[in-house]
């Protein structure tokens, strides 16, 4: 019994180099590149898409789907993206040519999306920065979780955890 599949260039994915998968809750496989080309895999086909750029750099693509049926689209500089109802649509998050890291969705609806240095969380209105590195350190952000009982959690390169407290990780 054959567990996984692979998807790959002659199955017509854009990119062989994959920075991201995931699968939203109809059963669609969406796959981020690192040369910034969006996958879909549905019904054994592979639809490929390109994000609009805003300058030169649009690579490296972290993709997360929510409860709504949204995807959501962090890059390595031209900002997150949503996709909804077949459209792109850049959010309102400015993040200049940062490279975003982490994209998550929580059990309650809110986007989290950080760069090395940041995280901000998206509550259905605005964005707010919830957590920025002391400039100090060199302590960069490296992942984000949600555990069972709804606490997030951020991991850095140097090896610390820091959870959310409030509106305040520690």
């Amino acid at each position: 019994r054959r567990l996984f599949q692979t998807i790959s260039k002659a199955d017509g994915l854009a990119d062989a180099v994959v920075s991201s998968v995931c699968e939203d809750g109809e059963g669609t496989v969406w796959i981020g590149t690192v040369g910034g080309t969006l996958g879909r895999w549905r019904d054994g086909q592979c639809t490929n898409f390109s994000l609009p750029k805003r300058g030169p750099l649009c690579q490296n693509l972290l993709v997360c789907p929510d409860a709504k049926g949204r995807l959501w689209i962090g890059t390595e500089g031209n900002g997150v993206f949503v996709y909804e109802q077949g459209v792109f649509t850049r959010t309102k998050l400015e993040l200049g040519t940062v490279t975003v890291r982490m994209v998550l969705a929580d059990h309650t609806g809110r986007i989290w999306v950080g760069a090395s240095d940041k995280l901000y969380c998206y509550d259905g209105r605005e964005w707010m920065l919830m957590h920025q590195r002391a400039p100090e350190t060199a302590d960069d952000l490296a992942a984000i979780a949600e555990t069972e009982d709804g606490t997030i959690w951020l991991g850095t390169d140097t090896g610390r955890l820091l959870r959310c407290r409030g509106d305040r990780f520690e």
